[in-house]
């Protein structure tokens, strides 16, 4: 019968220090955490920023740089971005050929650094490919200070105008033609003869 509340004394004993070292570790826990969460609620409050999304056409080539100007009042922020590239393959069954160029969607995240406004900002993009073609886009957003927001910006590629239609091979239809020259006129009526002379 001792021995039977001995074990039952040790059972709860057991217990009780297991539930006193739970409730050490999770105060250790929360004394850790705690200026962490404190940090996170009273530090920075984020950066301002415009992830620039750069929409390209199949036709356009490798950009090495794409130029971004951010302006809005006083405040204007300028950066070159990489643009990504990927590989195509282009042309006929057999004579596929691997063509390297701009990735058609990208996106790039722009940390703006001093006080900027709830209010629109225009950003501007300029670039050149490798082929020659040259690029501008803007698009006008409106800023979230300790926030972000997007900005969509395209490439095409310039067009050539469409030619004039060709002119009309038929030529204009002929003036009518003068009036038929006059008959010659008609001849002189002949001169009287003179009188004879009186007989001697």
């Amino acid at each position: 019968m001792r021995d039977l509340q001995w074990m039952v004394a040790a059972v709860r004993s057991r217990h009780v220090v297991f539930r006193a070292m739970k409730l050490a570790y999770v105060s250790i826990l929360a004394a850790v955490a705690l200026p962490f969460i404190a940090l996170s609620a009273c530090g920075d409050e984020g950066d301002t920023v415009v992830a620039v999304n750069i929409n390209s056409t199949d036709d356009v080539g490798v950009v090495s740089a794409v130029n971004v100007t951010i302006a809005q009042g006083g405040n204007t922020l300028m950066t070159t971005l990489t643009a990504p590239t990927e590989t195509q393959m282009v042309g006929d069954e057999g004579m596929m050929m691997p063509v390297v160029s701009i990735k058609n969607d990208w996106y790039e995240r722009v940390t703006l650094d001093g006080n900027w406004d709830d209010s629109e900002a225009r950003v501007t993009v300029t670039a050149a490919d490798d082929k020659g073609n040259s690029f501008m886009d803007f698009t006008d957003v409106e800023i979230v200070p300790n926030g972000a927001v997007a900005a969509f910006l395209n490439f095409k590629v310039p067009q050539a105008p469409e030619p004039d239609a060709p002119a009309d091979p038929a030529g204009g239809a002929g003036g009518a033609g003068g009036a038929a020259a006059d008959p010659g006129g008609a001849g002189g009526a002949g001169g009287a003869g003179g009188a004879g002379g009186a007989t001697p």
